[in-house]
């Protein structure tokens, strides 16, 4: 991902009080932080942060310092909000004869599946409606509805 996309999409910076060089090296910390991600190397989304003041010494400051903090800071506001893996999720309507409803039925579950409804349908056949996440389903075949 590109940093001025990063940037757009992932992160708002506001600055407070500061000396300009420090602001840009504060900046790439931030973003490679959160385009790295803190779990399990993800990207991070929907971040606002506030770099709220910095002292710079011609002698004593440099870049990779500021860009450091940016990163640490980022890293430490992160972990303390107690972050959250997203995981995508698709709505999953399974017709089966009722014999192979338990066989359905575990199969959903053994893929972190929720089961919401089971309805009667004509001719001794069911309809499992539910959720599962998207990755479980890969390999299996199926047939989406476009209803939604």
């Amino acid at each position: 991902m590109n940093q001025e996309k990063a940037l757009n999409s992932l992160m708002k910076l506001k600055v407070v009080l500061c000396h300009k060089n420090i602001v840009k090296p504060v900046e790439q910390g931030v973003l490679e932080t959160l385009e790295g991600g803190v779990i399990a190397g993800y990207p991070v989304v929907d971040v606002k942060a506030t770099l709220y003041d910095g002292s710079y010494h011609d002698v004593d400051s440099s870049e990779l310092a500021f860009k450091l903090a940016g990163a640490l800071a980022t890293r430490a506001g992160i972990k303390e909000a107690k972050p959250v893996l997203l995981e995508p999720v698709m709505k999953v309507e399974i017709t089966t004869p009722e014999e192979f409803m338990g066989d359905v039925i575990g199969d959903l579950n053994s893929r972190r599946g929720r089961i919401d409804a089971m309805e009667d349908l004509m001719g001794g056949t069911k309809l499992v409606k539910g959720f599962c996440a998207t990755c479980k389903y890969v390999r299996l075949h199926f047939r989406p509805t476009l209803n939604e």
